[in-house]
């Protein structure tokens, strides 16, 4: 898997796997309130629409889709191992969908591939989260 950031779909679904409760929740709280005003919706959408088509254009939509897939399954079950769950369910299937999306970007090749402007929105949430490579990037865009 060809990714230019120094971050791999594989690492990055351990790291999902491994977060703490604490974690979990503060990139929770940093999605919802990215995506609760139009602009955050609309950078999200267009994030979203310039990875699928850099996946489209690389033909690999589907090991996008099963990175994705791993990843949400990885959020959920480190969630659910830190007893995290029923009660925070929506905010661990929020964190869930969001990782599968930062899964999809670095199966497109990371945000070189897809354009820095496009992928700061799927990757801001996870800042400070022990994912040095995410934080470098958002921090030089």
């Amino acid at each position: 898997m060809e990714v230019t950031t120094a971050l791999d779909c594989t690492s990055f679904i351990r790291r999902m796997r491994g977060l703490h409760p604490g974690e979990l929740l503060d990139i929770a709280g940093r999605l919802s309130q990215q995506q609760g005003s139009a602009d955050g919706e609309v950078a999200w959408w267009r994030a979203t629409m310039a990875v699928s088509s850099a996946l489209r254009g690389s033909r690999r939509t589907r090991e996008a889709s099963l990175a994705a897939h791993r990843t949400a399954v990885a959020v959920l079950a480190g969630a659910a191992a830190a007893n995290l769950l029923p009660d925070h369910q929506d905010q661990a299937t929020a964190v869930a969908r969001s990782a599968a999306e930062v899964s999809r970007l670095l199966v497109a090749g990371g945000p070189p591939a897809v354009g820095p402007d496009r992928s700061v929105p799927l990757l801001a949430a996870f800042v400070g989260c022990g994912i040095e490579p995410v934080g470098e990037f958002c921090r030089a865009s």
